[in-house]
């Protein structure tokens, strides 16, 4: 039985799975480090990031696109509103509100991004387009079944 899972484990599938799964432990590990030094944690950043370059979000919206559960951001939420880096935008007339970056936030995401951003480019080479294509199909078809609730 062990030779049988051996040669499964070492599918190029598998080995491409596990390098890439590698590969991202290290790098989110090593960036959610250097962004603990500039106070603030790779979860915060994410909604930082969200909400700089996409606008106001619902608690809702910014839990889809980070994979966390609702619960979870709206903690997140709260205790950024207590720090004030995030405020309420109820612009478009809805029942609840979106959240969107205060001035004092939009200032401190303007201040780590860019070392943010030289912490990456000093860990990753910059990956081949075809790759990248490649990468960016696997994503989609994989979200994909997951918006259908496919099981494997």
């Amino acid at each position: 039985m062990k030779n049988k899972l051996q040669r499964l484990n070492e599918k190029e599938e598998v080995r491409s799975w596990r390098t890439i799964m590698a590969a991202y432990r290290s790098t989110y590990h090593l960036l959610g480090k250097s962004l603990l030094n500039d106070g603030c944690t790779i979860q915060r950043f994410q909604i930082f990031y969200n909400l700089y370059f996409e606008g106001a979000h619902r608690p809702s919206l910014i839990a889809k696109k980070l994979d966390v559960s609702l619960p979870n951001i709206t903690s997140f939420v709260k205790r950024m509103m207590r720090d004030k880096q995030i405020i309420e935008d109820w612009s478009d007339g809805g029942k609840r509100p979106k959240y969107k970056l205060s001035e004092s936030g939009e200032e401190f995401f303007e201040e780590i991004f860019p070392k943010h951003v030289k912490h990456i480019t000093q860990l990753i080479d910059p990956i081949p387009p075809k790759l990248i294509v490649q990468l960016t199909k696997i994503k989609d078809n994989n979200e994909d079944k997951m918006n259908q609730k496919e099981l494997l």
